[in-house]
């Protein structure tokens, strides 16, 4: 079967015209049709042997020649995360939540990757919105968010970025940030 064929069954038929320059290889599927490598048109390797588990959450891959893997708690939140190529590791991070809550809120994560591990807390408002996080290493930033949920500010200390913006709530834009709208 030619590849636009392939592409012809699965899509819709105004979608046809693009799917014609696809190669049954890039991306490659499992059998639930979820990615499991990519390889761009100079057949440069990009993504290859990505896994999932039953709930459809990526475990492990090989990207760009890292290799990624993720594991996972009862509550489908990520609770570790690392990225190694050959003997060194880049990632190497543990992800803690409260007992129970599926909020998506962690309280706390540790980066074993740096000479000296890191151990980063976060804190929320009512609305579950992050309003600071501090570093073992000696930083912290809070956040200032807008009734819109929108941030507007960051303070930092100990090398932590600033930032300080305002919201138009017409236009749904952001100013001053060196950003163009279209």
């Amino acid at each position: 079967m030619r590849p636009s064929q392939h592409c012809q069954k699965r899509l819709h038929p105004r979608q046809r015209q693009r799917c014609t320059y696809a190669r049954p290889d890039n991306p490659r599927l499992d059998a639930r049709e979820r990615p499991t490598g990519l390889t761009d048109s100079n057949l440069t390797p990009w993504a290859s042997g990505a896994t999932y588990n039953p709930a459809n959450q990526i475990t492990s891959g090989i990207f760009n020649g890292i290799t990624w893997t993720w594991n996972y708690n009862t509550l489908l939140q990520v609770t570790t995360e690392t990225a190694t190529a050959g003997s060194h590791t880049w990632v190497n991070m543990d992800y803690y939540y409260h007992a129970g809550a599926n909020n998506g809120q962690m309280y706390q994560s540790k980066n074993f990757a740096l000479s000296t591990a890191e151990t980063i807390t976060y804190n929320y408002d009512l609305l579950k919105r992050l309003t600071s996080a501090s570093s073992s290493a000696g930083w912290s930033e809070s956040y200032t968010i807008d009734a819109f949920s929108n941030l507007t500010g960051m303070a930092g200390s100990g090398g932590a970025p600033t930032l300080s913006v305002t919201a138009n709530y017409q236009t749904n834009q952001i100013s001053p940030t060196g950003i163009t709208y279209e």
